[in-house]
């Protein structure tokens, strides 16, 4: 058997010990699901002839470290607990919070991500992040020290929604509703996040002052990830539409950066150019804010760019599942709560192996300006993350394929143009505004198509399995297993 194989079978044995510890929540039965399932593989090798103990201890010895990174994110989440569930439903708790960012707002409130740095006059141990909602006048920037008297609140599971660990996979512990506060103190906590705040600012500023209200804020999410200023009207449009995809950093935009910083920097020497390279990504990971998705971009992109800079041949599941090792290291609830990390992962996984069988399916399809690249792509991660989003968000949209179609393809456009934009705009000005034209119909058809399909009633139906999401979920990816597996003999 190959390193190769070694080494993908070690990474699942650990993505296994992760799931199913989060799951139960207890080592002890995860201990003793190692234990049976090491008996079976010993059993299954004696009768199949087939001499693999020399697996054994891997999977064991990884097994058991995703069993120790959970549990011990559970006592850390624990300990976080003990020290604020006092505080839970108790009145005038008088908390003094730090001002993270803003995390959404509507016409009447205002969400931001805080900190708690003191409860009723008593500093906490450990640091605890939570979400306060205040009216939608006040306005608060990053680092603001606030102090209010509120109730505080921990988040409540659905039946078919943990939303209590959904949260805590965020860092995220509870919830207040303060209406008034006072302000105390501006404290940036050093000169680095200042800098990389300071030109996140800069950037979204600029980007309002050149385009129209909606298209700057669309294009502040491709290119930043920036939501929090979306106004509610316009989220519910993409929410609706099946479009809110597009408003994220992808894949792409570190592509992108990865080849345009290769090309700036082909005359530098090697191990340079690598340092450099990775530099500017974690830059850039860093302006986005923390989110799945980009880590998940940004660590498969630079995992990539290393194996090509060293001659090394990676395969995609060997980039895939270390990408995975990597992020639930730091956090193995996302695993089992976070959707935007199981849809981020199981979308691009499914457009891999589902690209080529869809290829074939859809021959009449015409491959000019993209379309059928398009269409496989967006079905192939419809496919796959379809039950995840019904059960998650109750909807589904009979025209997502076509939406997906008719946009899907403008947006490398609309950021290749702004791009050139801003290269242009000290050199030319009519370049520029040639350019800046350019990219703002590509915008501006995207949000018009955005709008229209949102008002397309029909295409958009209700779906609420109930207690049976659970059943739903396993049986859909089983007869869609069984269909690839079949395809791809008949291919």
């Amino acid at each position: 058997m190959s390193k190769h194989i070694f080494f993908l079978f070690s990474l699942i044995s650990f993505i296994i010990g992760v799931f199913l510890n989060n799951y139960f929540i207890s080592p002890n039965i995860s201990l003793s699901i190692l234990f049976f399932s090491t008996l079976f593989f010993l059993n299954f090798c004696l009768f199949s002839r087939k001499l693999y103990f020399y697996i054994i201890p891997f999977f064991i010895i990884f097994f058991l470290l995703g069993i120790f990174v959970s549990h011990k994110n559970f006592l850390k989440i624990e300990h976080k607990y003990q020290e604020i569930q006092q505080y839970f439903y108790t009145e005038n708790n008088n908390i003094t919070i730090e001002i993270e960012k803003i995390d959404s707002y509507t016409d009447y409130s205002k969400n931001y991500l805080v900190q708690i740095l003191k409860i009723n006059n008593k500093e906490l141990k450990n640091n605890i992040a939570g979400i306060i909602e205040v009216p939608y006048n006040d306005i608060f920037v990053p680092w603001d020290i606030l102090r209010f008297n509120s109730k505080i609140y921990s988040f409540k599971s659905f039946f078919w929604f943990d939303y209590e660990k959904y949260m805590l996979s965020k860092n995220i512990f509870f919830r207040a509703y303060p209406w008034s506060t006072t302000f105390i103190s501006h404290k940036p906590k050093n000169k680095y996040i200042v800098v990389i705040e300071t030109l996140r600012e800069n950037i979204l500023s600029s980007l309002h002052t050149l385009y129209p209200s909606e298209e700057s804020i669309f294009l502040w999410g491709i290119l930043l990830w920036a939501r929090e200023n979306m106004p509610q009207d316009l989220k519910n449009d993409f929410n609706n539409s099946w479009l809110t995809h597009l408003i994220a950093v992808s894949g792409f935009n570190i592509t992108i950066l990865i080849i345009f910083f290769s090309f700036l920097f082909s005359f530098f020497p090697s191990f340079l150019r690598i340092i450099l390279i990775s530099i500017f990504v974690i830059f850039f990971t860093f302006l986005v804010w923390y989110n799945p998705p980009v880590l998940r971009a940004s660590i498969m992109g630079l995992l990539w760019f290393y194996a090509l800079s060293f001659g090394r041949k990676a395969s995609f599941e060997s980039i895939f599942l270390l990408t995975i090792f990597i992020m639930l290291f730091f956090n193995p609830l996302a695993l089992n709560y976070d959707i935007s990390f199981q849809l981020s992962f199981f979308s691009v996984l499914w457009i891999v192996y589902m690209k080529d069988i869809l290829d074939k399916i859809f021959p009449f399809i015409p491959s000019f300006f993209a379309i059928r690249e398009s269409l496989v792509m967006s079905l192939s991660a419809l496919i796959f993350t379809f039950p995840l989003i019904v059960i998650n968000f109750w909807q589904m949209s009979i025209i997502s394929p076509l939406s997906n179609i008719i946009v899907a393809p403008t947006i490398p456009f609309a950021m290749f143009f702004w791009f050139l934009s801003i290269i242009f705009l000290p050199l030319s000005s009519l370049l520029w505004k040639i350019v800046w034209y350019i990219s703002y119909i590509f915008l501006k058809f995207d949000i018009t198509i955005v709008h229209l399909l949102w008002g397309l009633d029909f295409a958009l139906y209700k779906i609420d399995f109930w207690y049976f999401s659970h059943y739903f979920l396993i049986l859909y990816y089983l007869v869609l297993l069984l269909i690839i597996f079949r395809k791809r003999i008949t291919l």
